[in-house]
């Protein structure tokens, strides 16, 4: 990819040298030097390459304002960073200078690994850093959105109100991750749970039942030798089988982390009638409350929408805000790419055009992510109810097969007795 100082001519007029960092599309860090007349310039060429803009600062002596990323550090815990910016929320709204308010949330960091990541953002800070960057440096801690509202505060002297907005927007993207997890979470201890005394059945209890018709010399019909001989394959072929099942299960891993895997998965989740009702409204609960969040702090859409898409490793959605941050581009209003997407419910393109029209779009899409949450819950609630019964029964139907399977050849005894 070419510079962004080659890509674009310079302004005439006087030109300054500016460092910046930015995320490029697949959310890696990226950093350089550019030659522009004002940090708007800057800002502008990076978007037009496609990237997220991190920083930019006036560097008087030519060079990249280059900061490496703390990924070695322990990544904070969700409710760790919603307890921090709510701490901080009300030390800042209290009157209590930053330094001070650092030090005191840094003491009471509830352990280790916390503390010395806290320690480093508080050293960054008292050092003359802005908070938005000491952040940036952590991105496996701070996401984006968390970042560009805190960038948004320091420019605006609104870091008290932010702050506590902050930790505001990670508890309701914490609510609907608990949501979709309870979705998940039941089925799968079913799943696991039935596949264990399924297995049991077959390692621990057959092998009796075929000790027992040996010693009767009974005979045996279809179903009870094929169950047997899994049982026998189960029990002493494990040497190899279990290596085997463990390499697939790690080529599997490893395949799943591609993006064809990544586009495979949203295909197979967004086709499956139940399951697509639940995908669609976490989707529309997350980027709605992410857009109203930054556009309420003031944040350009432009830059939201670019933000919204690298929070976001789902290939059909990030194809999506490809299309959105183009048509925005070309001057078309952000519902107009809305309503031509399935990912995005007609009711709610129709929602986002009334607000642009309006000029109430942060207050119209807070609206919809909280109707859009009350709706998950309602369908999580309802796919359980449906998925709950259909593995009981299916469990239910397999555990009888087996039972039936070792019961004919007692039916097949008895009858030789009574014959």
């Amino acid at each position: 990819m070419p510079s962004a100082a080659d890509a674009i001519p310079m302004n005439v007029g006087v030109q300054s040298t500016f460092a910046w960092r930015a995320r490029d599309a697949e959310g890696g860090v990226c950093a350089g030097t550019m030659t522009a007349s004002s940090e708007g310039e800057v800002a502008a060429r990076l978007r037009d390459e496609g990237r997220y803009i991190v920083s930019i600062r006036e560097s008087a002596s030519g060079t990249a304002d280059v900061t490496p990323s703390d990924r070695s550090a322990t990544r904070m815990k969700r409710d760790e960073a919603i307890a921090f910016f709510r701490q901080l929320s009300v030390m800042l709204e209290a009157g209590v200078p930053i330094s001070e308010a650092m030090e005191a949330i840094v003491r009471q960091a509830p352990d280790n690994a916390s503390r010395t990541l806290l320690s480093r953002i508080q050293d960054e800070v008292e050092g003359g850093a802005a908070l938005s960057t000491a952040l940036a440096r952590r991105p496996r801690s701070f996401s984006p959105v968390v970042v560009s509202l805190i960038r948004a505060a320091e420019a605006t002297g609104t870091l008290d109100a932010m702050t506590r907005r902050a930790g505001e927007h990670l508890t309701k993207e914490r609510r609907v991750t608990q949501q979709v997890r309870t979705a998940l979470t039941y089925p799968g201890f079913m799943a696991g749970a039935g596949g264990l005394i399924i297995l049991a059945l077959l390692v621990f209890v057959l092998p009796r039942f075929a000790a027992i018709y040996e010693s009767r010399s009974a005979t045996l019909p279809g179903p009870t030798q094929a169950l047997l001989a899994t049982a026998d394959f189960l029990r002493t072929q494990w040497w190899w089988y279990l290596p085997l099942l463990a390499a697939v299960a790690l080529i599997g891993l490893a395949w799943s982390r591609t993006d064809g895997a990544k586009r495979r998965i949203d295909a197979l989740l967004l086709g499956l009638p139940v399951v697509r009702s639940v995908v669609i409204g976490a989707m529309v609960s997350r980027w709605t409350r992410t857009l109203s969040v930054l556009c309420g702090a003031g944040v350009n859409l432009v830059d939201a929408v670019s933000i919204v898409r690298g929070a976001t490793a789902s290939p059909a959605q990030r194809e999506l805000w490809d299309d959105v941050e183009q048509s925005i581009r070309d001057g078309r209003p952000l519902a107009a790419s809305l309503e031509e997407s399935t990912l995005v419910p007609p009711s709610v393109a129709s929602m986002i055009s009334a607000g642009e029209r309006s000029g109430r779009l942060p207050d119209v899409l807070v609206t919809i992510a909280d109707c859009s949450e009350e709706d998950l819950e309602t369908t999580v609630k309802r796919t359980t109810s449906l998925i709950e019964p259909a593995l009981i029964v299916a469990l239910g139907l397999v555990v009888g097969v087996i039972a039936l399977a070792m019961l004919l050849p007692v039916f097949g005894m008895g009858r030789a007795i009574s014959g």
